[in-house]
């Protein structure tokens, strides 16, 4: 694995490994690096911008959460108006050592992967996860806070498929998108999962407005 990554940053945008992910690529910096990455035949790294927060650089330079993940872009396709849609495929997470001074036009880090051997082990976990309830706490929470549409189709897929797709597309800000992203195993993630659509049900049923739509 390349020690020196390439970096996309956006909120929300969460990579896993194995987890496969679309993402529709708008900034100039972003359409830059995704094009160097596919003639070079290399990796990039996703990590979130931490919250609240603005880089010394300015706004285009945001502050970054310290943990990522490393993925290959396995589909392009040029759009109109200059924009980019790929589909990045996870491969590991990493830790943030440090920004390289880098020419390019997007930010470069030395990563390390020390601490995430087990990403690179498929299933890893899956026999922990307990699905049925994660099943259940997730089919309620969608029926109250987005479209359920697909959700048959979801919930077929094997236990590692499903808490990283769920992860990667339930709408949760960046500090829980970012536990997601950092939980230990399989089973942590899930439970992660199932006490934030617990915690959003019981706010809505107490008429806050933390549900998202």
């Amino acid at each position: 694995m390349p020690l020196t990554l390439p970096v996309l940053s956006r909120p929300g945008v969460l990579l896993l490994p194995r987890l496969s992910l679309p993402l529709a690529v708008l900034e100039p910096q972003h359409i830059s690096l995704v094009r160097d990455v596919i003639n070079s035949h290399s990796l990039l790294g996703v990590v979130q911008p931490c919250q609240d927060q603005q880089g010394a650089a300015g706004f285009d330079d945001p502050d970054l959460c310290e943990v990522g993940c490393a993925g290959r872009v396995t589909r392009y396709r040029e759009l109109p108006g200059g924009r980019i849609m790929v589909t990045l495929v996870g491969i590991s997470r990493f830790e943030i050592y440090r920004e390289m001074d880098d020419r390019a036009p997007y930010r470069m880090f030395r990563v390390n992967y020390t601490g995430y051997a087990d990403d690179f082990t498929p299933g890893l976990g899956q026999a922990l996860v307990d699905r049925a309830k994660l099943l259940g706490t997730l089919s309620a929470y969608l029926e109250i806070s987005t479209s359920s549409a697909g959700w048959r189709e979801v919930e077929k897929l094997e236990s590692e498929s499903l808490v990283n797709l769920l992860a990667a597309l339930l709408p949760y800000d960046i500090g829980e998108k970012q536990a997601l992203l950092e939980a230990d195993d399989l089973r942590l993630r899930s439970e992660i999962l199932i006490a934030l659509a617990e915690k959003a049900m019981t706010e809505d049923r107490n008429g806050e407005p933390s549900v998202r739509q």
